[in-house]
């Protein structure tokens, strides 16, 4: 079982990778472009998937 200890380390790491990679998306913005493209693509399949499995 983890200690308390180990687990604030983890969520600490964890915290500053998303820090890391949140800045890294604002300013880039053909991270940006093509983070909303793969978003639309995602919502597209589901959509499709969703019309075409039908309920029975």
């Amino acid at each position: 079982m983890p200690t308390t200890q180990t687990i604030l380390v983890v969520y600490t790491i964890i915290t500053l990778f998303a820090g890391f990679l949140g800045d890294r998306l604002r300013r880039h913005s053909r991270i940006r472009q093509g983070q909303r493209w793969i978003t639309g693509v995602t919502y597209l399949a589901l959509g499709a998937g969703v019309a075409v499995s039908g309920r029975r």
